[in-house]
């Protein structure tokens, strides 16, 4: 009875999302001309169904025994039930809290899906980025791996940093509304807000197959998460138009994706073909030697560009002169 309970609610979800999202597809589209209903949908529509009705529960189970594990190790068999959380974070007033849920929530959600895009793990993140025609429906298109382990991961340790238990599921089902916005085919850049608000333009850039655009925006929601280690990618008036991978052969069924990342074969990669799965720019990017104030190099961001913007270190006046040396050429 409550596995009908929970079909039947996945379609409610399923026909007013279709309902809205297509609308805003149609009206605002990020790639002109592309259909509503795509060859795979259908293999997007069961993502939707094993996500609830599977993935979720072997969550619940693995986080509940990750959390009491972890509370054993620190020795707080006997603390606050975790509903309330415990610690500095509970004493501190609800407004507080929820902007530190979301910002170190952030923060653990970037390194888990940078992590995701390592050459060892990249076959189950492959998966989510097989559609070649992103939409709002391809969100949910995730291995049960990635899913489990990239929800897991934040919410274990932000319980065990004190958060409340309550506030943290608040926390995942609106940023689980939200990703489906994020995928959805919508040319949206929220204009002044780009920098602290991912839109589905940021987002977009993060599933592109376009080479200057590889490993770029990891944040779920904040970009300027991006901005700090320097991977942000978003620059004005250009879109992505390719999606997909380039070196991960992954399968159109729903049964070989699951087995995909398992199979021992030719290994998979993420970017450039024959380069390893994360090949990003390091953090100290972003500090840009020719950038002298926050106002130019915000307008370097913005710039349309056909390479990655990372500049390499300024050369000495030693090796200067050295290339600046003429050999003299003796006449005949």
């Amino acid at each position: 009875m409550r596995t009908m309970i929970q079909i039947l609610g996945i379609l409610i979800a399923l026909a007013g999302l279709s309902v809205l999202l297509y609308a805003l597809e149609r009206l605002f589209p990020s790639v002109r001309g592309q259909p509503l209903w795509r060859r795979d949908s259908n293999l997007d529509v069961l993502y939707w169904f094993l996500t609830p009705l599977v993935t979720r529960t072997i969550l619940k189970i693995v986080s509940l025994v990750s959390v009491v594990v972890m509370f054993a190790a620190l020795d707080r068999q006997g603390a606050v039930p975790l509903t309330e959380g415990f610690g500095p974070v509970a004493s501190q007033p609800l407004w507080l809290v929820s902007v530190e849920l979301f910002l170190v929530g952030d923060l653990i959600g970037y390194w888990t899906h940078r992590w995701f895009h390592q050459r060892r793990l990249w076959k189950f993140h492959a998966v989510h980025h097989s559609s070649t025609r992103l939409d709002w429906l391809s969100a949910l298109r995730v291995h049960p791996v990635n899913d489990v382990v990239s929800k897991l991961v934040p919410a274990v340790l932000l319980a065990c940093l004190g958060f409340p238990v309550q506030a943290l599921a608040g926390y995942v089902v609106l940023l689980t509304f939200y990703t489906i916005l994020l995928h959805a085919n919508v040319d949206w850049s929220y204009g002044p807000l780009r920098y602290v608000v991912a839109s589905p333009v940021f987002h977009r850039w993060h599933h592109t197959t376009e080479e200057h655009g590889l490993n770029k925006n990891f944040a779920p929601l904040f970009p300027f998460v991006d901005l700090l280690f320097g991977t942000f990618f978003m620059p004005n008036r250009q879109r992505p138009e390719r999606f997909g991978t380039n070196t991960a052969e992954v399968p159109e069924t729903f049964l070989g994706q699951l087995l995909f990342p398992f199979r021992t074969n030719k290994a998979a990669g993420r970017g450039v073909a024959g380069s390893p799965a994360l090949d990003v720019a390091p953090a100290t990017c972003f500090l840009d030697p020719e950038t002298r104030n926050v106002r130019a190099w915000i307008e370097k961001l913005d710039a349309p560009r056909s390479a990655p913007t990372c500049h390499r270190p300024p050369i000495s006046r030693k090796a200067r002169a050295k290339k600046s040396v003429r050999v003299p050429v003796e006449a005949d």
